[in-house]
């Protein structure tokens, strides 16, 4: 059922259009959007399209327009399938009038057996009436004798006529199929048809020809219609891929807008962290009794929860800041950047205690931080 993206109709009085939709073929009639809009047989010609567009024109008045989803390989996928449906159409009505044509010729013959055999009926009657005496039986005999020879005679003249009847309109048929052949163009489907059927009649009686004909054009339907099953096959696989991707896509789009929002949070609690001590040291040394009321301030702090949050997520954000290269680099220089990270961060390397007080909490979020881990896991796991 080929999917449409733009779907529009004019149907006589009637007219819509959606922006998603569905057209499809079922039992010789055309389905938009689950209702019958129109038969097959209908249809001006075969549907046009243009790439992705499909247009479909009607005897009877009205048009359809639809952009499908797999492309221009469904618009000829739809094409082929409204030109299998009407060449069966076009066929059947082609043989009807062959067996009509048979039938005549079966008729013609009918009557002259008929007439024969009425005359043969005649001359019984007439042998049978004149039989009544004995003296004419010789006489008789030999008048049934002479009439036999005359019915054998018609006889075989019926046989004669009806083989040159049926030679004549065999003749007629090749010349009609011959005339046929040359008007029909060589991509038209019934060429294969009449071609062999215009062979045939030579071989043999129309009756063989027709059934031979219908034969071979019956293996070549059964080939075409294994070919197009496996181009089906193949449009609903590609189709089926490309709605896989797309969903894929879509979720690696929401994944990376998550990993956005969570690095926005990190660096503005960055940006908070670096305003507090940009005012810190604006504020310059402070006065010898300020040590007693920055240790109560700081306790106080301490005990508020959002800015021991503030200060947690502050230590995440460095370590995920040091942690995100690790992912990204070889694994000959993994165990070199974790070394000069180790470096940077060591507590007897920093200036001061809040400094080293900073340093240790950096150190115990990288060893609890599941990156750093599983990152010495592979370096051993590459090493062993």
């Amino acid at each position: 059922m080929p999917l449409a993206t733009c779907l529009a109709w004019r149907l006589g009085a009637e007219k819509g259009e959606s922006k998603d939709g569905k057209i499809d073929i079922h039992l010789n009639s055309i389905f938009v959007n689950g209702v019958k809009r129109r038969k097959i047989a209908q249809l001006s010609g075969l549907p046009e399209h243009d790439g992705d567009v499909l247009q479909l024109n009607f005897s009877c008045g009205g048009e359809v327009r639809a952009t499908l989803v797999g492309g221009s390989k469904a618009c000829s996928a739809f094409v082929e399938d409204c030109a299998e449906v009407l060449q069966k159409q076009s066929s059947g009505k082609r043989k009807l009038d062959m067996a009509t044509l048979a039938g005549a010729s079966l008729s013609s013959a009918g009557r002259a057996a008929a007439k024969a055999s009425d005359q043969i009926r005649e001359l019984k009657r007439r042998v049978s009436g004149e039989a009544s005496g004995m003296e004419r039986q010789t006489s008789v005999a030999s008048e049934m004798h002479e009439r036999g020879s005359v019915a054998e005679s018609v006889a075989g003249e019926i046989e004669t006529c009806e083989v040159q009847e049926e030679d004549l309109a065999r003749t007629a048929m090749k010349e009609c199929f011959g005339r046929v052949l040359q008007d029909l163009p060589e991509s038209s489907l019934a060429r294969p048809f009449v071609a062999a059927l215009w062979s045939n009649l030579g071989l043999g009686s129309a009756l063989e020809a027709v059934v031979k004909t219908c034969e071979v054009f019956h293996g070549q339907v059964k080939k075409q219609e294994e070919v197009h099953r496996e181009e089906k096959k193949l449009l609903r696989a590609e189709v089926g891929d490309m709605q896989a991707r797309c969903e894929r896509l879509v979720r690696g789009r929401d994944a990376l807008e998550t990993q956005l929002k969570l690095l926005g949070t990190r660096l503005k609690c960055l940006k908070e962290d670096n305003d507090r001590l940009e005012a810190r040291l604006r504020a310059g040394p402070q006065p010898a009794n300020a040590g007693k009321k920055a240790r109560a301030q700081k306790t106080n702090a301490k005990s508020e929860p959002s800015d021991a949050v503030s200060h947690a997520a502050f230590v995440q954000s460095l370590v995920a800041l040091e942690v995100g290269p690790l992912r990204q680099c070889e694994a000959a220089s993994r165990e070199a950047l974790k070394k000069k990270i180790l470096l940077k961060w060591h507590p007897d390397k920093q200036p001061s205690e809040e400094h080293r007080t900073l340093a240790t909490q950096v150190m115990q979020e990288l060893q609890n931080c599941e990156d750093w881990a599983t990152q010495s896991r592979a370096t051993n796991l590459c090493g062993a």
